[in-house]
């Protein structure tokens, strides 16, 4: 049995981060990284949108923006300096209705308490910046950029090696047990020992908060999400993010369009509730999550088709699934 100080559970951009950042902090500590896929990144990490978000749509002055708004900026640091691709190409948020004009009001509101830069367009500015995309107005955010986090998490778990920092990969955590002065880490053919564990496995977090025994009031609830491609000719169809004025009855931000420089246009995600599998078995909505599937997955398809009429050339697109995952805190149902 191998003994280090510190060990991370999860090869995701967050718990590479974490390792990493542990590493320079502690250099003469013994780190561990156990990632249960043979590569990093594998699931949400490498199955989103690329997005690096401004914080439009967090409370001002809440942990949550301030967290966004340094990650932004860290990110396009981190990017600039180690030569990976990345853009700040902007987004526009697109009211197509009176109802998501007066919502846009309030999100503009926000931005400025959340020192956001933004600019309101109206229906021929909107048009004259993005021909393609029709609305009744729209935000523009500077701020918000594309970047490939699964090259920015594999220059972190790089980096993390060079410093002294261990890896398994291909290493799914079986069991944990934690006593007064350690914690004991069995994966399928390993056991190691730690002093301190730090658990960051995106949708199986409950489940290992669980072997430790640990008494949790929340679950995690896996929505899939597809992502189309539009065809390769149709690939610069916009120069920004295009997102929709999010729906409040709604956890999701909405489906959108991403501009890309080098392959087609993906756009997406849709949401469905992910029917239990391989990782997501033994998750089970609570109420409040059955009433929000009760709203039509379809009508994140129609608000985009209304925001691009091109878009909804169905026969062109394929398929591109996305994993997303939500908390559910079922102790205030």
């Amino acid at each position: 049995m191998t003994n280090y100080d510190i060990t991370v559970i999860g090869g995701g951009i967050v718990g590479v981060s974490t390792a990493l950042t542990l590493k320079k902090r502690f250099p003469d500590a013994g780190v561990l990284l156990i990632e249960k896929e043979n590569r990093f990144a594998a699931h949400q990490t490498g199955h989103n949108s690329g997005v690096i978000h401004a914080g439009v749509y967090y409370a001002p002055g809440s942990l949550k923006a301030a967290f966004c708004r340094q990650g932004s900026r860290d990110t396009l640091s981190f990017c600039k300096e180690h030569q990976i691709p990345c853009r700040q190409c902007g987004k526009l948020l697109v009211a197509t209705t009176p109802v998501e004009h007066t919502r846009m009001q309030a999100l503009k509101q926000r931005c400025i308490q959340n020192r956001i830069q933004v600019f309101e367009l109206d229906r021929q500015e909107l048009a004259r910046m993005e021909p393609h995309i029709q609305g009744q107005g729209a935000l523009l955010v500077p701020a918000t950029g594309i970047c490939d986090f699964v090259a920015v998490t594999q220059k972190m778990a790089a980096l993390f090696s060079v410093q002294g920092g261990q890896i398994l990969t291909g290493h799914p955590v079986t069991h944990l047990v934690e006593t007064r002065d350690q914690v004991t880490v069995h994966t399928r053919s390993r056991i190691v020992s730690t002093r301190y564990l730090v658990v960051c496995a995106g949708l199986m977090a409950d489940r290992l908060a669980k072997m430790m025994h640990i008494d949790i009031d929340f679950s995690i609830i896996p929505f899939r999400g597809e992502y189309f491609q539009l065809p390769a000719h149709r690939s610069d169809i916009v120069s920004r993010l295009i997102y929709p004025i999010p729906d409040p009855d709604l956890p999701f931000l909405g489906v959108h369009l991403t501009p890309r420089s080098t392959e087609t246009s993906p756009w997406g995600p849709t949401q469905y509730w992910d029917l239990p599998e391989k990782d997501t078995a033994g998750s089970t909505p609570g109420s409040r999550i059955w009433r929000r599937c009760s709203v039509s997955p379809a009508s994140g398809k129609s608000r985009a088709g209304t925001c691009c009429p091109e878009s909804k050339n169905r026969k062109t697109l394929s398929g591109n699934p996305d994993i997303w995952h939500g908390s559910e805190n079922t102790a205030h149902l």
